[in-house]
């Protein structure tokens, strides 16, 4: 639940978001965002990108259900390592995979005409020696750890990650 949006566009398809569904020719058909609004523009200009990160996630389960089988472990034993790789992924991202990542399109949800800036502004590093500040900066952020891709150490996303991890008390 870090960072849920990249599961979304992940996932999302390359037509626009259904408002609603209306009965058509006697089936029920999803009603479309016209693809004339402003922020489905911006999704339709990112959905060449989009077909890359899907074919990539497919590559890469391709590959991984052949060590699958190779090895004979189960979802469960191999869960730590893939947790694991979803955490390097959303909590130590690199530059380019933040530059790449926020040059997409978002839509917010139930058809406005509005997206989500997916990263943000980077932190600074006065904002680590004042919490309180760095708390509000962060709360409503999608992908809260992109801010600390600047750092040339993982310390400040780390220690985040550790200050997160404790207030749900996970840690």
């Amino acid at each position: 639940m870090d960072f849920e949006e990249i599961f979304e566009q992940g996932a999302r398809s390359g037509e626009g978001t259904t408002l609603g569904y209306i009965e058509q020719n006697g089936q029920v058909v999803p009603l479309l965002k016209d693809d004339s609004a402003p922020d489905r523009q911006g999704e339709i200009a990112c959905n060449p990108l989009i077909e890359r990160f899907q074919a990539g996630v497919l590559d890469h389960l391709e590959h991984f259900h052949a060590a699958w089988r190779l090895t004979g472990y189960r979802a469960m034993d191999i869960k730590p390592y893939v947790l694991a790789l979803l955490e390097r992924a959303v909590v130590y991202p690199t530059r380019e995979e933040v530059g790449e990542i926020s040059s997409l399109v978002h839509t917010e949800d139930f058809g406005h005409d509005h997206t989500l800036d997916i990263a943000m502004a980077p932190v600074a590093y006065l904002d680590l020696f004042r919490p309180r500040h760095l708390y509000r900066k962060l709360r409503h952020r999608p992908w809260k750890f992109a801010a600390f891709v600047r750092f040339p150490w993982a310390f400040p996303a780390w220690f985040f990650r550790l200050a997160q991890l404790l207030k749900k008390g996970e840690g």
